[in-house]
């Protein structure tokens, strides 16, 4: 911390004290000497001095929530507002399941929860990701199908997720091996443990929302759903513009994914937040791509050894600015602007970006603008 003294500040302390004792014979150009006993004997005590005030600052910035990181994080928080920190989340989704023929028969794929009896039917992607079914599945000996298949990560993080049109086989056979499973949609849901960042925010919402059923308060809950990161909330209104006691919600995963079962996850967590007896209509929000092209932009040379370098780190920062954008926000020129102003050496001129031509107001209030790193590029 800035105001706990320094080592430096230490060893002129402890200099100006050994020459305050009376009748010291002890030369001030003695203790400067670098290797003289004195030099050593007041260095050494700088030095553990030095140490107990980084133990003191480091224990000092475990109590305050704008200071503290990880665990001590976790204590301050929870010990003070009852808030955990959000576990990793899986992501989960609705396949199809169908079969060419029923020459197979009858039977079930089997449906459930991690450590249910019996246990879960598996099912693998192209890249190994392995997903099981939540719900058990019929044919009848006359069916082919296709079935909606509902189904979650084995395991919790972002890398979980899967695009849409992934390749599935069994991991479990099945009394019919003709069976096969598609996902037309991306899964969603999925979200690594909460950051300090993200942690310390939603803590700092919490006095706020206490009234439940708020504008505040819904966001709140919202967020504290597990695999839920970006919220807009809006309240319904008639042809009178009076409120008709109805609120909707959008919501995207911290990829800008989101689906049907994420909705039900986010429902359960309102429970707590919404007012009783007024519905939460939650919709997937809608990610919406755009190209970002920029012009003209140099680097100052004395800053910039690496121009490469350079442009993939605007790239960075123009994919990181947009994922922050929430449904139906505009998206603005100007916030692409600071963020490739954020590189340091970059010269950005007031013409630099020829793609989006002018600021973009969302269609729908399910939008949510984002870029991806091949959308950004330079002319």
């Amino acid at each position: 911390m800035a105001d706990l003294p320094s080592r430096a500040e230490l060893f002129a302390r402890a200099r100006a004290a050994a020459l305050a004792v009376p009748a010291t014979r002890i030369a001030p150009k003695e203790i400067d000497r670098p290797g003289s006993d004195a030099n050593l004997l007041v260095a050494s005590m700088s030095l553990l001095g030095e140490e107990v005030v980084a133990r003191l600052a480091e224990q000092l910035a475990g109590v305050f929530e704008d200071t503290a990181t990880g665990s001590r994080l976790d204590r301050v928080v929870f010990d003070r507002k009852g808030l955990p920190r959000q576990p990793a989340a899986p992501a989960v989704g609705a396949f199809s399941v169908a079969r060419p023929t029923v020459t197979g028969g009858a039977g079930t794929i089997q449906g459930g929860l991690p450590g249910s009896l019996p246990q879960p039917t598996r099912i693998v992607s192209q890249a190994g990701i392995v997903y099981f079914v939540t719900q058990s599945v019929s044919f009848t000996g006359l069916e082919t199908g296709p079935k909606t298949l509902l189904v979650q990560a084995e395991l919790a993080g972002l890398a979980s997720e899967v695009d849409a049109g992934q390749a599935w086989t069994f991991v479990d056979p099945q009394w019919d091996a003709t069976l096969a499973v598609t996902n037309a949609a991306a899964t969603a849901g999925a979200a690594d443990q909460e950051t300090d960042s993200h942690y310390r925010a939603r803590a700092k919402a919490f006095f706020p929302s206490l009234r439940r059923g708020t504008k505040g308060a819904i966001e709140t809950g919202l967020r504290a759903t597990p695999g839920v990161d970006a919220v807009a909330v809006a309240e319904v209104t008639n042809p009178d513009f009076l409120p008709a006691a109805i609120v909707r919600a959008f919501i995207l995963d911290p990829l800008g994914n989101s689906n049907p079962q994420l909705a039900a996850r986010a429902q359960l967590t309102l429970l707590e937040y919404r007012a009783f007896g007024i519905p939460v209509i939650i919709d997937a929000g809608t990610p919406v791509y755009t190209n970002v092209e920029w012009t003209g932009i140099t680097f100052d040379s004395t800053l910039v050894n690496d121009t490469v370098a350079a442009e993939n780190a605007i790239i960075t920062a123009c994919v990181a600015s947009l994922s922050n954008q929430q449904p139906g926000q505009t998206l603005e020129r100007a916030t692409l602007f600071a963020a490739a102003k954020s590189v340091r050496g970059a010269q950005v001129p007031s013409t630099a970006l020829v793609q989006p031509a002018t600021d973009v107001s969302a269609a729908t209030p399910d939008v949510t603008f984002r870029t991806r790193r091949e959308l950004v590029t330079f002319t």
